[in-house]
């Protein structure tokens, strides 16, 4: 049992780190032109996102208090880990979790191994009854 979780620690963190990879080579910029305010500023263009105007934040502070701002910006945090580059590295992070814990497992078992490779205990049968011993 102790091998098999060692592979499988192995095999998880050689594929989730190389799909890492190849999502971190092959994701394009995190650009996402909706939700975007464009402000032109002595010929220069700027790009603000509509979520951090003053204007969106006092809306959404007038709709739900305090508590809707705070929970607009973690759902918006969460949510920004599953895109681009942002994806590969959070996938790079679990792969590491999940494969150092299985590893860690695996060497917890190791003292347990030898219970599980001894040989079984070889008992006499009982005396039948009467006969002594």
């Amino acid at each position: 049992m102790q091998k098999r979780l060692m592979i499988c620690s192995v095999v998880v963190a050689v594929v989730g780190l190389l799909g890492a990879v190849l999502i971190y080579v092959t994701a394009g910029d995190d650009d996402a032109d909706e939700n975007v305010q464009v402000v032109i500023v002595e010929g220069k263009t700027y790009k603000i996102p509509l979520d951090s105007t003053k204007l969106y934040r006092r809306d959404l502070q007038r709709a739900g208090g305090d508590a809707m701002v705070l929970f607009d910006d973690i759902i918006r945090g969460f949510s920004s880990l599953w895109h681009g580059k942002s994806l590969a590295i959070t996938m790079a992070a679990i792969t590491v979790l999940v494969s150092g814990g299985l590893f860690l497992a695996a060497r917890s078992m190791g003292a347990d191994s030898d219970f599980e490779n001894s040989q079984p205990v070889q008992r006499r049968p009982p005396a039948p009854p009467g006969s002594s011993s």
